[in-house]
C-alpha cells in the first residue's frame, strides 16, 4: 500500500512541544493553515491519515495516526493515537527502512501461502534479488512449520 502526499501532513513544533506531543502527554496538535496550503484541503477534506511532528531545532520527527480532525474557529485541532514505547521503536525502525529502502515490491496473496513485500532500491539489483531469494526460503520455511501452503 502506497501512501499517497496528501494522507501525510506535516508540522514543526518548538522544542518543549514538541517533547510533550512525542510522549503521548499532548497527542494533538493545533494549527491555522491558510486556505491556499496543500495541508488545508488534505486536513478539511479528511485525506490526511498520518501527521509528521518535525523538532523544529532538531528536524527529528515522528509520525501517528490521525484520529480525529476538528475545525473550530478557523483553526484545526488535529489528534492522534500515542504509541507505547514498543511501539515506537518498532514505528521508527519501519520508517528508517522504508526511508533507506524507497523502493518495494509485493508477491503473493495471503490466501494462497501469504504475501510478502520487500523493500530495498531498485538501483542495487543484486541486493534486491538476495532479499528476494532470502524471503522466498523464510517463506517456505514458515509454511513447513505454520502448515499453510507455499
Amino acid at each position: 500500500m502506497v501512501m499517497k502526499m496528501s494522507e501525510l501532513v506535516e508540522f514543526k513544533s518548538v522544542p518543549e512541544n514538541y517533547a510533550k506531543e512525542k510522549s503521548g502527554v499532548k497527542p494533538n496538535t493545533e494549527r491555522t493553515v491558510p486556505s491556499d496550503d496543500p495541508r488545508f484541503s488534505s486536513l478539511n477534506e479528511r485525506q490526511a491519515k498520518r501527521i509528521r511532528i518535525i523538532n523544529a531545532e532538531t528536524k527529528e520527527y515522528f509520525e501517528r495516526i490521525i484520529t480525529d480532525i476538528t475545525w473550530w474557529d478557523g483553526r484545526f485541532t488535529i489528534s492522534w493515537r500515542h504509541l507505547e514505547e514498543k511501539q515506537e521503536a518498532q514505528n521508527e525502525a519501519v520508517c528508517r527502512t522504508i526511508a533507506s529502502n524507497p523502493d518495494s515490491i509485493e508477491v503473493g496473496t495471503p490466501s494462497k501461502g501469504g504475501a510478502v513485500k520487500l523493500y530495498g532500491d531498485f538501483a542495487r539489483p543484486e541486493s534486491f534479488k538476495l532479499k528476494i531469494k532470502n524471503a522466498r526460503e523464510l517463506r517456505e520455511i514458515a509454511s513447513r512449520e505454520l502448515g499453510g501452503g507455499a
